[in-house]
């Protein structure tokens, strides 16, 4: 699950995803707090904007875990989904929020793995076009 009011909603009706990514915000301002007491934290810097090189790892560490795993985000998570259903094993769910419309529901399937690089790849070309990337060190 990635977000924090979609990790609250979920954790609310008695869902418990695997995996949690937060960042303490919504809709960047500060806002909820949740009970993750019995989670194993990962801590990443995500700016803004940016999915950092680090991200890629963090995401290969949480899936090799067993157990509960949140990816708390000092910046902003709103990107990770991205690398979370590119490196989720095949059938995994990714639930993530998009503001103003509700929750999104993504197999990582290999359909949407090849729509995930169709994605990577035309931030890449808009980078290379002197665009800002979204991609950082």
């Amino acid at each position: 699950a990635v977000g924090d009011v979609v990790a609250k909603t979920l954790l609310e009706v008695g869902v418990e995803p695997d995996i949690i990514v937060v960042d303490g915000k919504t809709l960047r301002t500060i806002g909820l707090k949740l009970n993750l007491d019995g989670w194993e934290k990962l801590n990443l810097r995500n700016p803004p904007g940016t999915i950092k090189k680090e991200a890629w790892r963090v995401f290969e560490d949480a899936y090799s875990r067993a157990g509960r795993v949140c990816v708390e985000v000092d910046g902003e998570e709103d990107l990770l989904t991205i690398p979370a259903a590119l490196l989720a094993p095949e059938e995994t769910i990714i639930i993530y929020g998009q503001p103003g419309q509700g929750l999104v529901v993504l197999e990582a399937d290999e359909d949407a793995k090849k729509r995930v690089m169709s994605i990577i790849k035309e931030m890449r070309e808009a980078s290379r076009d002197g665009s800002e990337t979204c991609f950082s060190k």
